[in-house]
């Protein structure tokens, strides 16, 4: 019995064997998942996934559609924080690592990673001689890192994982973008969950957005639909206990209390019940509000050229190492304290300032010299929406990033001429780029809610680097890590793209 339990079974092994393509992977993978295949490539034989994915509600059945959908998943974790029987400290990010061969899920992916706030890296199949992004530490134990997702895997490691499977599927496999998301945030968190469930669930089914199942596909047990006002865009939500008041009776379990459907409410035909939050009476408040957790720590007045103004709550300054070409970049991080919200759920908040590009005339932090006239970039991001059950959320974190000083190999200053120049002329070839222009790269069709590449004041030995900025957002939207150099062409101005089908 013990010796069965060390190799596939023959059926595992001929399905595996079977595989020829991408697809055909991400359907075994969906099985494994679901636990009616005993064995994957890369994991140990008649072994399923871990006690914290199977535990995770919901978990299981959005890797399984990832999956199905072309977004073949490799690795992932749940979010956690806390300690172990050892006194130590985890803090576990919710992140899923997989392979994508079609462009149209790998669009899903990317504009799921911004819509929902997530950190994402990807990497292009042929990316062996080109700059490669970093991966990203999905876990800490005791702040120190302990697990990282996102690196590059060479082909023979794809191989390697893959081992088992049908030659055009592995083949497939190493052919195939990889692509990581992770949730910036570590904890207990389902925004990454929902982000996939909303990216590939079928848009006509009403799906639970708690745990994404169905009324074909119900939760272990049973479940039952329940209106939720506060999601007034979705038709239902799969309730946990703990969001709910306690007190409760045999006909309303959980204080779950009947209501009648308001005029216009997306409502499943079931659901004639609403959400009561822990805090039961207690009105949503907005993240402005005095008793709110960044009251009363330190602020950061900062003023612009354009009049505006922002505030930032519980603020902290870093720098970056130099970077190649002897630029330090420094960043002020904090939580944006001076926009404005209501207390009605699902109102959306009015910030101050815009992300992109902006001229700085001062800042003035405490504890620190001001600064003053400076060509900074803001990136505004938002961690989590502030539902009635996490009215204590910060809102919105805010990075203003400018170049801060320029060093030789000895450490002494040197002049920049380079950083905000609008211009720059290839001496390979004496094409001249327009730096504040969007491009695409030679052959891709331009799609108005799609990607686009613009320079981002970041340069590399002399060469103007190109970040990916989804629509008209005005920060990047994967982060510096991704950025590709102006020469790693060739590139075609996006106004002068062939539109995408159907655009």
């Amino acid at each position: 019995m013990f010796k069965q339990h060390l190799f596939m079974s023959r059926a595992d092994r001929a399905a595996w064997r079977a595989t020829t393509s991408l697809a055909d992977l991400g359907e075994l993978t969906a099985r494994w998942l679901e636990g009616t295949l005993a064995s994957h490539p890369g994991y140990a034989p008649n072994f399923g996934p871990d006690e914290e994915t199977t535990h995770t509600p919901g978990l299981v059945r959005a890797l399984a559609l990832c999956n199905r959908a072309g977004f073949v998943t490799e690795c992932s974790q749940p979010g956690l924080i806390g300690t172990d029987r050892y006194l130590d400290w985890w803090a576990q990010h919710e992140a899923v690592s997989g392979l994508v061969a079609d462009q149209d899920v790998l669009h899903a992916l990317r504009r799921a990673a911004v819509q929902h706030g997530l950190l994402y890296v990807e990497h292009r199949p042929d990316t062996a001689d080109r700059p490669r992004p970093p991966g990203i530490v999905v876990t800490t134990v005791n702040g120190e890192p302990w697990t990282r997702l996102g690196d590059w895997m060479p082909p023979e490691d794809v191989r390697f994982l893959w081992k088992g499977a049908g030659e055009q599927a592995v083949t497939a496999a190493q052919d195939a973008w990889q692509v990581t998301l992770v949730n910036p945030v570590p904890g207990p968190f389902r925004q990454l969950l929902t982000a996939l469930v909303e990216a590939f669930a079928d848009p006509a089914k009403a799906r639970c957005v708690h745990c994404g199942c169905t009324e074909d596909d119900p939760c272990p047990g049973g479940c039952r639909w329940v209106a939720s006002p506060a999601f007034e865009d979705l038709y239902s939500t799969c309730p946990p206990p703990a969001l709910f008041d306690d007190a409760g009776d045999d006909d309303h379990p959980h204080g779950i209390e009947p209501r009648p459907a308001g005029p216009g409410a997306h409502q499943h035909p079931a659901a004639a019940a609403v959400l009561h939050p822990v805090r039961g009476d207690q009105p949503v408040q907005p993240w402005n509000h005095p008793g709110h957790r960044i009251a009363g720590t330190e602020r950061a007045a900062l003023a612009f050229a354009d009049g505006k103004e922002l505030v930032l709550a519980d603020w902290e300054v870093s720098e970056a190492a130099p970077d190649q070409d002897g630029r330090v970049y420094a960043t002020l991080r904090g939580w944006i304290a001076n926009a404005t919200a209501s207390a009605t759920p699902g109102d959306g908040y009015v910030l101050p300032v815009e992300a992109g590009r902006a001229h700085l005339l001062r800042a003035d932090l405490r504890g620190r010299d001001p600064l003053s006239d400076l060509l900074v970039h803001i990136d505004v991001h938002r961690p989590g929406a502030p539902h009635p059950n996490s009215w204590d959320h910060p809102g919105y974190l805010c990075r203003v990033s400018w170049m801060d000083r320029r060093i030789d190999a000895a450490g002494h200053r040197v002049p920049e001429a380079e950083i905000g120049t609008t211009h720059w002329t290839d001496p390979a070839d004496g094409r001249e780029y327009d730096l504040e222009a969007a491009y695409l790269p030679e052959g891709e069709r331009y799609n108005p809610l799609g990607f686009t590449w613009r320079h981002y004041d970041r340069w590399h030995r002399g060469v103007p680097l190109l970040h990916p900025f989804y629509a008209d957002d005005r920060a990047p939207a994967q982060g510096l890590a991704a950025a590709r150099a102006l020469t790693d062409g060739p590139w075609v101005l996006a106004a002068e793209a062939p539109a995408a089908a159907g655009r």
